[in-house]
């Protein structure tokens, strides 16, 4: 979605919103880690991997912590680098995008994944408008989308009509 509006409060997610994102995400993270553990134990099984699974039976708490927020490394940038979109935000019709309402760069989806995995970060969202620290670090907003397409369609009319500011906004 190529953008042509600074975004604002108008048209970013809501509390509601990005709270579900956080559950859903969770939920499918969580899922994931499962997998992963599972696969460990089909190749024990299967392909004889004794020390696969000596190595699982023996994992500290410290190790599972790693594999668990490779998995939410992993989810978070695939989807949000090629989409926007994780499969929380496609349920709540919300997108990541940069202040100009485009697909943020990798590099700001990198930072965004990382300063998710900090102890309490969930909590930065407390406050007058649902911002974290996430997203403040790496300069990207989640948006409801069809607030922004609504928006985008007004900014459309406005060109238009050859009208250079939103009179609602003047």
């Amino acid at each position: 979605m190529e953008g042509f509006i600074e975004i604002d409060h108008e048209v970013m997610a809501g509390k509601g919103a990005r709270l579900l994102n956080l559950f859903i995400d969770g939920i499918i993270c969580t899922t994931l880690t499962g997998v992963v553990y599972l696969i460990m134990l089909l190749l024990y099984k299967f392909a004889d991997m004794q020390g696969l699974m000596l190595w699982y039976m023996e994992m500290g708490a410290f190790t599972k912590l790693v594999i668990s927020a490779g998995v939410t490394t992993f989810y978070y940038l695939v989807f949000e680098t090629f989409t926007g979109r994780t499969l929380g935000k496609l349920a709540t019709n919300t997108r990541v995008v940069d202040a100009l309402g485009n697909r943020p760069q990798a590099k700001a989806i990198l930072i965004r994944t990382l300063v998710r995995l900090m102890p309490l970060e969930a909590f930065t969202f407390i406050g007058e408008f649902a911002i974290g620290l996430h997203d403040s670090a790496s300069k990207t907003y989640v948006i409801d989308t069809h607030k922004y397409n609504r928006a985008m369609h007004l900014k459309k009319a406005y060109d238009a009509l050859g009208v250079e500011n939103d009179p609602a906004h003047v």
